[in-house]
């Protein structure tokens, strides 16, 4: 699933080796450490009994769709912060069916492509903060009916697909601070019925009539929309998003067509 510019390709573990812990790592009980041990590849064929697996600053390593068994061992969680991923392939993780947490933070992706995350179904955790993404394949998150909580903040996030969320029927966490998203399409979270917490702060929001939509569901649902406010337009500049009535979001032309 990893690969590694300028390494050459690595000798197979014996059946003997399987259960011997990675070069570099330190394993402890059920869980294989290697942060900051300065790698140059996500170690492989990891100990039978591992649900944890944790790999930061692996500065030469990309994701690679093939070598799908190289975290088949991980059940519990998989921490890739760090480590200058920019593309996360086509079902890269889809051997990890028991796995429940995914944490991508802080590295430099900036393309998800579609299916990336199939196969991941029992997943309820998935960490996209700090990346450099600017929009999102329709198909992103197919496969993820478990998931429970979405981090996107910090990104560059200005255009979110119709779509998108739909097979997210579980999540009741979805974080979008700190993008540069103006407006969405009102039938952007209509599969998300379990959507209680939506963090919007730090977004240039264009509160007219297409967003109109939104704050009618904050108002009937409740939903925490994290202190956003309005970037535009001048009438509602700077105020609460959740404090603005429905009726104050207004057009004075037509509504943006949307993908």
């Amino acid at each position: 699933m990893m690969k590694c510019s300028g390494i050459e390709k690595r000798a197979a573990m014996t059946c003997a080796d399987a259960h011997v812990c990675p070069p570099a790592c330190t394993c402890t009980d059920t869980t294989v450490d290697c942060r900051d041990r300065g790698l140059t590849h996500i170690p492989a064929n990891l100990p039978s009994s591992t649900t944890e697996l944790y790999v930061f600053s692996c500065f030469s390593c990309v994701l690679d769709p093939c070598d799908q068994d190289e975290f088949k061992n991980a059940q519990r969680e998989v921490r890739l912060e760090q480590n200058q991923i920019t593309y996360v392939p086509p079902k890269a993780f889809q051997n990890l069916r028991q796995l429940k947490r995914l944490d991508l933070s802080k590295n430099s992706i900036v393309e998800v492509a579609p299916r990336a995350f199939q196969g991941l179904q029992s997943l309820n955790s998935l960490v996209l903060y700090g990346n450099n993404l600017t929009e999102l394949p329709a198909e992103a998150f197919d496969g993820l009916g478990s998931l429970q909580l979405l981090l996107l903040n910090a990104n560059q996030l200005h255009c979110i697909r119709r779509g998108t969320f739909d097979p997210l029927t579980d999540l009741n966490l979805l974080s979008l601070y700190d993008n540069r998203i103006k407006s969405i399409s009102n039938e952007t979270f209509h599969r998300l019925q379990k959507l209680q917490t939506l963090h919007l702060a730090k977004n240039p929001l264009i509160c007219d009539c297409n967003l109109e939509w939104l704050a009618e569901l904050q108002e009937a649902r409740n939903i925490e929309t994290s202190g956003a406010r309005c970037e535009a337009p001048k009438r509602v500049s700077r105020k609460r998003f959740a404090a603005l009535a429905p009726g104050k979001f207004r057009c004075k032309g037509m509504r943006l067509e949307w993908l």
